[in-house]
Order: C-alpha cells, then structure tokens, then sequence
C-alpha cells in the first residue's frame, strides 16, 4: 500500500489501477519509489518513467494521461500500441498473456452488434484453413461492451501504401503477388471461407515478398445471411463502400 505523498500524481495512480495494466503490488512499489526520489513530480513525469522503464508503453501513457483508463485489456489481450483506423473499426498491437505472443486485435465500433456463435464457427472453420498467404482471425469476444477480433500479428507494409511510395509495381513483381494471393484464396474457398473485402489496404507485403491476406474474417462474417450478420447496416455499409474500386462485377 502507498504511504507516499501522491501530490499532483493522485488522479493519475488511480487512473493506473482502474486500467488494470499493472499489478497492484508493482504498482504501489514503483510509484512509491518515484516519488520519494521525486516529490512534487507532475503525472506526465511519472507516465515517462513508466515508460523508460518498459512498465507502459508510450501508447498506453499517452492515453491514462488524457484520462481513458478502460478498454486497454480486452479477454487475454493487453493494447500496445494503435496500428490504424478503417471503416470497421481500430487496430491494436496487442500481447496475450495466453501465450505471450503478439495480435493484432480490431475493435469493432460500439454500434456494431454481435453474434458470438457466428464468430466462433468461423474461427474453427480457419483451423482447418492453412496457408503462408492467410492470416485467419483466431479469437473472438466482447469485454467491457467493446467487441473485437484478433489474428497473430505480422510484419510488413500494406499494398496500398507500397504502391504509393514505390510507384506502379513491374509486371513480373505483381503477378508473383497475384499468385500468391490466388492460392491462399483457393485454399480458403476449398474449406468455403471467403474473404469478402480484399483490397490492396488488406494486403501485407513481408519483407521477403511474402503475400499476407488481411482481414480475413471480417468479410466472412458480413457475408452472412441477413439476421446473422456480425455488425449492422452501417457498419456493412461503410465496409463495402471503402472497397467499391476493388470490388467483383457481381458485388
């Protein structure tokens, strides 16, 4: 328990308990032993030290410190750091403390609805789907009234974004990309998953030119039948929009 003066740093201890970020006990202890080394420190000080000493990470101080103590922990999943913004939702660098390994975890936007037996038949219908090319969502749930999905984290960078900094790709380079994709979409369509929203954002290029298909998951879920979709019309809606460019005729 904390004897210390928390002086201006009050608000922001108590904030650092409701995150259930850290462990109590460690809490207490580190707090403790800044501020008797540093009375009076303001709290974007003790976020710093926090984070110097790998207990925060710059993501997570930045948030307590504009006063957001909840949805840092969802299920086994503790945020890291925000990867970007679409239509569906925010992406998260996340670690489980599972297994210890590192996701990528989408949260979904509060409007959506769910439907928690839709989603856990896909994640088992994706355990029998295995290709280098596909990253199936393995983890589905609803914590603190924030629905999200998760898929092991990879590294690379988006088609999009390669395309924009590189220029237009050679013929040779874009049909080994074309390929790649074609075959882990094949086998996916074989155990009859489908994408639904694949567009040059959903795909990761690794540094090695390993194809990464994104997203997939949530194409699966929007594909349901109406009544049993994952998310409502909105969310569809916005979804489908941001891909019309790369959209099939019969979309």
């Amino acid at each position: 328990m904390l004897t210390t003066d928390l002086g201006a740093c009050e608000w922001f201890i108590w904030d650092l308990r409701r995150s259930n970020l850290i462990e109590r006990g460690q809490l207490d202890q580190v707090v403790g032993e800044f501020l008797n080394k540093h009375p009076g420190a303001e709290p974007p000080a003790l976020a710093q030290y926090l984070v110097s000493q790998g207990i925060l990470t710059q993501f997570q101080a930045d948030r307590l410190l504009q006063g957001k103590t909840q949805g840092f922990v969802l299920g086994p999943f503790t945020l890291m750091d925000a990867l970007g913004t679409g239509s569906m939702g925010t992406v998260y660098k996340a670690q489980s403390k599972t297994d210890n390994g590192w996701y990528a975890v989408k949260v979904l936007p509060r409007r959506s609805m769910w439907n928690v037996r839709i989603a856990r038949r896909k994640v088992r219908a994706f355990e029998q789907c295995k290709h280098p090319s596909v990253v199936p969502f393995v983890d589905v749930g609803t914590s603190g009234g924030m629905h999200y999905l998760a898929w092991p984290f990879v590294e690379g960078e988006p088609l999009d974004k390669l395309v924009a900094r590189e220029g237009p790709l050679r013929p040779e380079r874009a049909a080994g990309y074309a390929l790649q994709i074609a075959e882990g979409l094949h086998q996916c369509h074989k155990e009859g998953l489908f994408h639904g929203l694949l567009k040059p954002s959903n795909l990761l290029i690794g540094p090695e030119g390993q194809v990464r298909i994104l997203d997939f998951g949530i194409g699966c879920l929007l594909a349901e039948t109406e009544g049993e979709s994952l998310v409502d019309t909105m969310s569809t809606a916005n979804a489908v929009n941001s891909g019309l460019d790369c959209a099939s005729p019969e979309s």
